[in-house]
Formats: structure tokens, sequence, C-alpha cells
């Protein structure tokens, strides 16, 4: 090789690199932006050390806002993070869980089954690129677009297979420039973090009440949506592979008739195939947990503050008693969760004094 071809050989390969460098930027630019929460809650998770982290929690918006991991960690010293997502759909979670398993070791994954009274029809777009545009680029995250387009396509929602615009996000979100919706965040901010392990706190909802009618206890049965069942199984012959032990939970929440039997369905097949369940919403447990119906909520679905710290109490207690959690508390190494519990502390004490005025 002459010494000309091999300088234009070097250029060439200084300019596909500034090149792939320019891409990989623009494709985390042009995507969810940088402002919305899970954006939020993923770069926190990959910011945390490696393997210092015990439990991790799944679900859609009753994850985030039941399961303050913070407080959790005040209470028993605890490190189970949040992975809840506004709208997540429950097909993810198995290829989250994988994506967890490649920077940590945790001794838990907590599943809310709440999602399982629901077929393909209630995938969204939205509530999909909340998890698959906040992961970093991997087969993992590409395995988790390929099976819930898969999973979501007989539906009736808004998913078209379109795979591309799901791999490289700057074919979706492009438009962003002229849109008037691209932020300085955006360009300067990719790394905003979570403040509190990934739950989620809001100056409206997180304080609001709203009283509910309480759920329909009843041990009755119905039938699974078959694409569901068969997702559902899927996850857990994954569970069956792997040494992190599992729990599945349904947390309290106004519930029907209808979504209570095919929830029961879904506790059924679990515990069927030997998986512990915690069912929130039955009479003894939502006396156990203290739960009120009148001041605890702030929708059908949805705790508030006051319902939250009652289930993450509960349910941290709970596995500190059954599961060999250690206590972190007072760890230098761990300094950062008892950083995120003050800031929890400081955020809720500022609102309630605002509401008490």
């Amino acid at each position: 090789m002459t010494k000309a071809n091999r300088n234009n050989l070097i250029r060439c390969l200084i300019f596909l690199l500034i090149l792939g460098i320019a891409v990989f930027y623009l494709n985390q630019v042009f995507s969810i932006a940088e402002t919305e929460e899970s954006k939020k809650n993923f770069n926190q998770f990959y910011s945390e050390k490696e393997n210092s982290i015990e439990g991790i929690y799944f679900g859609s918006s009753n994850a985030n806002r039941y399961w303050s991991a913070p407080l959790a960690y005040h209470e028993t010293g605890m490190t189970v993070y949040n992975m809840g997502t506004s709208g997540q759909p429950f097909v993810v979670v198995k290829s989250l869980m994988k994506e967890v398993e490649k920077t940590q070791n945790p001794d838990l994954f907590i599943v809310e089954l709440r999602w399982l009274n629901r077929g393909c029809d209630r995938v969204s777009e939205g509530g999909l690129r909340k998890v698959t545009d906040s992961m970093r680029f991997s087969k993992e995250r590409i395995e988790c677009i390929d099976e819930s387009i898969d999973f979501a396509l007989p539906g009736d929602n808004d998913i078209v297979d379109d795979r591309t615009s799901y791999y490289v996000p700057f074919f979706k979100y492009h438009s962003r420039w002229n849109g008037g919706d691209l932020s300085s965040d955006d360009l300067w901010n990719r790394d905003a973090k979570s403040l509190w392990k990934g739950f989620t706190l809001s100056e409206g909802k997180t304080f609001a009440q709203k009283p509910q009618k309480p759920a329909v206890y009843t041990e009755n049965t119905e039938k699974l949506a078959p694409e569901t069942e068969r997702m559902f199984n899927d996850l857990l012959d994954y569970c069956d592979s792997i040494d992190t032990e599992v729990l599945f939970v349904l947390s309290p929440f106004s519930a029907k008739e209808d979504n209570v039997g095919r929830l029961n369905e879904a506790v059924r097949i679990a515990e069927e195939r030997g998986y512990p369940v915690l069912n929130f919403n039955t009479k003894e447990l939502v006396e156990d947990v203290g739960i009120n119906w009148e001041t605890d909520f702030y929708n059908s679905n949805h705790a508030n503050i006051l319902g939250a710290e009652k289930y993450t109490k509960y349910l941290a207690n709970y596995i500190a008693e059954h599961y060999d959690m250690e206590d972190h508390r007072g760890d230098p190494a761990y300094k950062s969760w008892d950083e995120s519990y003050e800031s929890y502390v400081e955020f809720v004490e500022k609102k309630q004094n605002k509401l008490d005025k």
C-alpha cells in the first residue's frame, strides 16, 4: 500500500468514526423526550453501581406510583429498584429481566400482575416506546421490540410493523427538529436521572385524594385472553430458568368484578407454576395494609402518596421477612440511596406544607 493510499484509508476511517459518533448522538437526541420520566428512570438504573441492587420491581404506572424505593430503603435497608413505566406492556418484562441481569445480580424480581386482565388490544405505541426508547441499544432491546410487536400486531391498537423506527428512533422523531418540542434537555442533558430510584412523585396526582369504591372481593375466575395466557406462560418458563426468585403482586385498586376474575386466573396460573403471589385485592390484605378507600387514591387505578406509603411499608417488611435482603443503611457505598430518601422526604414535606396553608 502506498503512503497516499494509506493516508486516504486513515481519512476514510476517521470520517466513518465521526459519522458513527454523530449518528449515535442524533439517535439519542431524536428519541423520546429527556423530560420523560421513563427515560430518567432507565438512565438512573444504568448509572447504578454493578451488583448493588438486590431487587427489581416491574410494572406499569401501578408500579411506579406504588413502590417507593427510597422509602423501602429507609424502612429496611433493602435496595429494590423500581423499573415501572407508564403504560408498560407486560410482554416487555422478560427482556427487562435479561437487561437487568447484564449489570446486576438481584435476589428478587417483583412483577405486578395487573396488566394481565388485558389482551393485545391494550398495547400502545407510547407505552412500548417508553421502554424501548429508554433502553440502551443491545440484543435485549431488539428482542424486546420484536416480541412486543409480534404480540401486539393482531390487536386493535396503534402498533404498526415499523420495526426500523423502534431500532433507530431517529426515523420516528426526526421531525421534532421542526415540531417545536425539542428542548435544551434533549441536546445537552441527555443523562437526566430519576431522583427517587424509579418512584414517581408529581405535584398533582401524588397528593390528590378521590374517594373510590372498594375492590370487589371474589374467588371467581375468568379466562385470560389466549395471547395473554401464552405470553404469561412464556415469562414463567423464563423464570423457571433463572436463579433469581420471583414474587408476583397485585397492588390494591378499585377493581371491578370482570377484572378481578381474570386477575384471579393469573394468580391461579402463577401459583400452580410454584410462584408466590401477594394479592392486595383481598379483604384480608386490604385490612392488613390499612387501605382507606376514601383517602388513599387519586383515581380508581392508582394510589396517592398515602396509599403508596402504606403499600410500600407493608411489602418492604414482607420482603425483609421472607427473603435474604441485606440492610445497607449507613453503608457509604449506598450513599445515593440515603440521598434519594432525603430528596423524597423534602419533596413530600414541601408539598404537604403548601397544602396545609
